[in-house]
């Protein structure tokens, strides 16, 4: 079934339920517009493609992802600046380990 093929029997299909009776050439005519109104649909009712969305939330994501970072790069620097002030030591010499150790090389 190509395409026209298709239209027209959505028109002829939409006709008979609605008791339109169509000639064979209305049907064409009317099949043809319908396709060619359906192509344009699109330029009608802009909707953008759904990369473009998957696009702009991937981008929202990596922002929040970014800002997270951020924001424990700043809590750890933080926390070492504050070790450093009360244990009179280096930033470079303050080692954070996994489950809250912190290790200062003398």
């Amino acid at each position: 079934m190509d395409r026209s093929e298709y239209w027209e029997e959505c028109i002829a299909t939409a006709a008979e339920e609605c008791g339109a009776a169509l000639t064979p050439e209305q049907i064409e005519c009317i099949a043809g517009a319908a396709e060619s109104c359906h192509e344009n649909y699109g330029m009608a009712f802009y909707s953008p493609p759904a990369g473009d969305r998957i696009a702009v939330i991937e981008g929202e994501c990596r922002a929040k992802v970014k800002a997270a970072q951020d924001e424990a790069d700043r809590i750890r620097s933080d926390f070492v600046a504050n070790v450093c002030m009360r244990r009179r030591c280096d930033p470079s010499d303050v080692q954070l380990e996994g489950g809250g150790h912190v290790t200062i090389r003398q």
